[in-house]
């Protein structure tokens, strides 16, 4: 693993830090620092600002005055200013001085002149505290606390803050450090001990247009989160979609930060399982843009076309369905899925809905009219995956297939209300409660989120049965029982559900939680599950925030566009694949309505 670890840091890091390396012992470090800067409102922006001021035109004049308590302040400072045009990692400069005024002006001083266009992202964090351990050559690691950054010794100059530590993999999920994975801080004392610094900062950053606070790890607190928080990673996500869509209408199915690969494959060039494109998440992610283009009213057009290239793209796999009449499926690798047919009709409907266009309708019929015509006279859906060229059909049962069916259909009713698209729903909701999971009970060992979506709108297109109720709360309290606590041996997986956990497990699940709120809403606003859900889904939105790349977090990467506002799949694992984006997307929406009641 140290291998690796030293590979990243050196392509990412170090060489960020080569003018400090080679610089003569900083006469400010770590070990100065006694005082953190007592930051006012707005000084934040006004130092980020002088920042970049000072990168384009280092030593030019200001057309501002700085505050006085800035500007006068003398004690030992240090800086760490980042910056990059959004296309490559980020740039790394240091400064050290008397002052958070002289110390930004050593950071800018240290290179060349900079194009606005080259530092569009700028990133600035202020050291506030240090501690300082020893550490020696045996193997051990040590301990460092969420958001903490590293600094080895003064010779050395090798300063990396916490997003920088992350980026390189150099922290466990059990919060441990290992400073030997850093050539660059060999130097030692006399005994074999090497100087760490850990040290904390005010950081923050800066779009180009906005400055904004840096959320380290360690800023998810309970009930920290605000409304703006999830405004911001929900728009992100959106246009991580919308970026990911080809002009052919094809998603750009999983983006790679560090470019290794996480499982062994069998064959030179062979692509792992989890990797290659599926149609079913395509339509997913066709789903959640549509969710994202909904979002607070804003329908970007740039969105509604890529919602019409990717409708094409799934269109473009359909086919007609043998020996039925008015029917058509989606079929990818010679495979007919019954998930495949009903998300595309769940996307399709709801984009009609979103924007009025009508234009796929009669596809979606067609889509929806296999789905319902290989529906069994129990209500149960017989066809879950087919082999589209001799008709065999290879699974007749399927975890999640029928409830992303079931809402489809519901959706699909809205838009022709006297087609047979709600009873068919109606029946397979019944079938599914009272015959595949005939008296489950609290333990059950599955969620199906999709199953929760199908009852809610079912329901409230006012078709309702006492077991779905019943049913519902026992999901709700599956979920909610499994949530993991904040423990000292996994720090990240507190809020998740899963051990380990995962994004989309978590995601969905809150996905489930929040259709769940809707639906107890709507018919017992007095169930004790709506408290339930409300207490779960904060906490699980916390965890989703750690997941996700922001300008401070995507930086710190070689191509930081291709993954800003993606979420990584799991603590230890930095792809971003686009069903990640689909249950993040429409899991956050939800949780938003539900904490802040938008």
């Amino acid at each position: 693993m140290r291998s690796k670890l030293v590979r990243l840091l050196i392509g990412l890091v170090v060489v960020a830090l080569v003018p400090h390396a080679m610089a003569a012992p900083a006469a400010t470090w770590f070990d100065d620092i006694k005082t953190p800067l007592d930051l006012k409102d707005r000084d934040g922006e006004v130092l980020v600002q002088f920042a970049a001021a000072r990168l384009r035109d280092p030593g030019g004049p200001l057309n501002y005055e700085l505050p006085a308590h800035l500007a006068s302040d003398t004690q030992p400072r240090i800086v760490v200013v980042s910056y990059t045009g959004g296309d490559k990692g980020a740039v790394v400069r240091v400064g050290a001085g008397r002052g958070v005024i002289d110390a930004i002006e050593q950071a800018t001083l240290s290179g060349p002149k900079v194009a606005p266009e080259q530092s569009r992202w700028l990133k600035l964090d202020i050291v506030r505290t240090v501690r300082n351990a020893q550490s020696r050559w045996t193997g051990d690691t040590i301990g460092i606390a969420n958001g903490e950054g590293v600094a080895l010794t003064r010779q050395s100059r090798v300063v990396l803050t916490w997003e920088q530590l992350k980026a390189a993999e150099l922290v466990t999920e059990q919060l441990r450090f290992d400073p030997h994975d850093i050539p660059e801080g060999a130097a030692a004392n006399a005994d074999g001990s090497r100087p760490v610094h850990f040290f904390t900062c005010d950081s923050f950053y800066t779009d180009g247009t906005q400055v904004r606070t840096t959320r380290h790890d360690d800023w998810i607190e309970p009930g920290s989160a605000t409304q703006a928080d999830f405004d911001l990673a929900i728009a992100l996500a959106g246009d991580y979609l919308k970026r990911a869509v080809g002009k052919d209408g094809k998603f750009v199915y999983l983006a790679n930060p560090t470019g290794r690969p996480s499982t062994p494959v069998t064959a030179p060039g062979a692509v792992p399982p989890e990797e290659q494109y599926n149609i079913v998440r395509h339509a997913g992610a066709i789903l959640a843009l549509v969710y994202a283009y909904e979002a607070d009213g804003k329908r970007d057009q740039g969105m509604r076309d890529a919602l019409v290239r990717s409708i094409g793209y799934l269109l473009a796999a359909v086919k007609p369905a043998s020996a039925l009449k008015d029917a058509d499926v989606i079929v990818e690798n010679d495979l007919v899925r019954l998930g495949g047919n009903g998300l595309g009709v769940n996307a399709i409907a709801r984009y009609t809905k979103a924007t009025g266009d009508a234009q796929f309708v009669p596809a979606v019929k067609r889509l929806a009219n296999w789905v319902v015509q290989t529906q069994g006279p129990h209500g149960n859906y017989t066809i879950h995956e087919q082999r589209y060229s001799d008709g065999l059909i290879i699974q007749t049962s399927s975890l999640y297939a029928p409830g992303e069916a079931m809402w489809g259909l519901a959706e699909l009713h809205d838009l022709d209300p006297t087609g047979p698209w709600l009873n068919s729903a109606a029946e397979g909701v019944d079938y599914m409660v009272t015959t595949r999971d005939p008296g489950v009970t609290d333990d059950m060992k599955y969620v199906d989120h999709w199953m929760l979506y199908a009852i809610e709108h079912v329901v409230s297109r006012g078709r309702k049965d006492q077991q779905w109720t019943r049913h519902a709360q026992r999901m709700v309290a599956t979920v909610t029982r499994t949530q993991i606590e904040p423990s000292i041996e996994h720090p990240g997986w507190a809020g998740a559900y899963t051990r380990p956990p995962s994004a989309n497990e978590t995601a969905t699940r809150v996905e489930g939680l929040c259709s769940a709120f809707r639906f107890f809403s709507a018919t017992r606003p007095a169930s004790p599950e709506i408290d339930r859900v409300r207490r779960s889904i904060e906490p699980a939105t916390r965890f989703q925030f750690r997941q996700q790349f922001l300008i401070p977090q995507a930086m710190y990467y070689p191509q930081p566009l291709s993954i800003l506002g993606g979420f990584r799949s799991a603590p230890n694992d930095a792809r971003v694949r686009i069903d990640s984006l689909q249950h993040g997307i429409v899991s956050l929406i939800g949780a938003r309505e539900i904490l802040f009641r938008r």
